[in-house]
C-alpha cells in the first residue's frame, strides 16, 4: 500500500495527538443523543407530522415535544411548513441534506477517514484495461489474490 495516501489522509484535517480526547462531542451528537429528540428524528425520517401526531408517536406531553422540536429547529435538523389548506397546522420534517452534512462532520471529528470527501487509501489502478482495485482492507489486487486459498477476507468468488 502506498504510504503517501495514508499520510494525505492523516493530515487532511487536524488530528489530535495520541492520548488527547476532546472534552465535548460535536453539537450534532449532543442534539441528537437525547432520547426524546432521537424518537422525534426517527419519526420524522418516516414522514412529515404535526405536533399532535408527534405527541402520540413519542408518547410525551405536548409542551415537551414542542420544546425538543424547537431545539431541533434551531439546530437546523428539522424544518416546518404551514399547511397549504388553511395555514393553521405546521408540518415538521427532517432536513435530510443538513442532517447528512452534520452526521458527516461529526464523524470527521472522530477520525478524518469518516469524512465524505476523503480520497481512497489506495487509488484504483488498471492493468491492461481491467480494474485491479483492492477487494478489501488487505489492499491486494482483486484478480491475483482470490486465486489464493489463504486470502485474508475469505471472499468466495463465483467461478469465471
Amino acid at each position: 500500500m502506498d504510504l503517501m495516501y495514508q499520510r494525505g489522509l492523516m493530515y487532511r484535517r487536524r488530528v489530535l495527538p495520541a492520548g488527547r480526547v476532546t472534552a465535548t462531542p460535536p453539537a450534532f451528537l449532543r442534539l441528537a443523543a437525547h432520547p426524546v429528540r432521537w424518537q422525534l428524528l426517527t419519526a420524522l425520517a418516516e414522514s412529515d407530522y404535526r405536533v399532535r401526531e408527534l405527541v402520540a408517536r413519542v408518547d410525551q406531553p405536548q409542551n415537551l415535544v414542542s420544546y425538543h422540536l424547537r431545539l431541533l429547529r434551531s439546530g437546523e435538523l428539522v424544518t416546518s411548513t404551514r399547511s397549504s389548506f388553511d395555514g393553521r397546522d405546521s408540518y415538521y420534517h427532517l432536513d435530510l441534506d443538513r442532517f447528512a452534512a452534520a452526521l458527516t462532520d461529526s464523524g470527521a471529528t472522530l477520525h478524518p477517514a469518516l469524512r465524505g470527501d476523503v480520497a481512497p487509501l489506495v487509488p484504483p489502478a488498471t492493468a491492461g484495461g481491467r480494474d485491479v482495485s483492492p477487494c478489501c482492507s488487505c489492499a491486494q489486487e482483486t484478480a491475483r489474490v482470490h486465486r489464493s486459498p489463504r486470502h485474508c477476507c475469505a471472499i468466495t468468488l463465483p467461478a469465471a
